[in-house]
């Protein structure tokens, strides 16, 4: 039973993803309401096959459950989100419709207007100035705590390269903070080079 009703939401969600990609334009929802339209279109298209036709022609259902669900997503498109099915505004990002506020706030988080999103695709994006890191971690000898508050800017420079400074605010309570100022700026600096260290090995360059 479980796996019958899993097998339906799964073939549902198919349904309703090939349903979106028919029509131009992004289409931004959330995965619940592709597979309500994947359900309601299977309904529909089943609906009309067996009825007018009979389950001898049960091998049309899937194709006419596709064609129900593109038209579900028309009326959403249409109805709801008050956008154009065709053209040059078929491809702008909508601006109203389930999950579609989120999804705006989530774009511009990463730089990105969704107002310019459009037939050249997602416009300019603004590159990250600055990362903040901020760790916490145990000494496992001294059982100290380290708590460490590191900014990083980023610049442009010339020969399209990037100029990264950073600064890092650490402070450490226990039996390691009284071991003077040499052993902390020491531990600083080994936190330092650890993460820059691992920032290049993240962002894939030379060490």
């Amino acid at each position: 039973m479980v796996g019958a009703v899993i097998g339906a939401l799964f073939t549902a969600f198919i349904i309703g993803a090939l349903a979106r990609f028919a029509l131009p334009g992004p289409d931004h929802m959330p995965p619940w309401l592709t597979i309500l339209i994947g359900l309601g279109g299977s309904a529909i298209g089943y609906g009309i096959v067996y009825g007018a036709i009979g389950k001898h022609a049960a091998s049309w259902a899937p194709i006419a459950s596709f064609a129900a669900a593109v038209g579900l997503v028309v009326i959403y498109r249409r109805f709801v989100q008050k956008r154009a099915l065709w053209g040059e505004e078929a491809f702008r990002f909508p601006e109203r419709g389930f999950g579609v506020d989120a999804y705006r706030e989530r774009l511009k988080r990463a730089g990105i207007d969704p107002d310019q999103i459009g037939i050249h695709g997602y416009g300019e994006s603004r590159p990250p100035e600055q990362m903040v890191v901020r760790t916490e971690g145990v000494d496992s000898v001294t059982k100290s705590t380290v708590n460490a508050d590191m900014t990083v800017d980023l610049r442009a420079a010339l020969d399209n390269k990037t100029q990264m400074d950073y600064k890092a605010d650490v402070k450490i309570k226990g039996r390691l903070g009284i071991l003077g100022d040499m052993v902390l700026r020491a531990t600083a600096t080994l936190i330092l080079q650890e993460f820059t260290k691992r920032l290049h090995k993240g962002l894939g360059a030379p060490v």
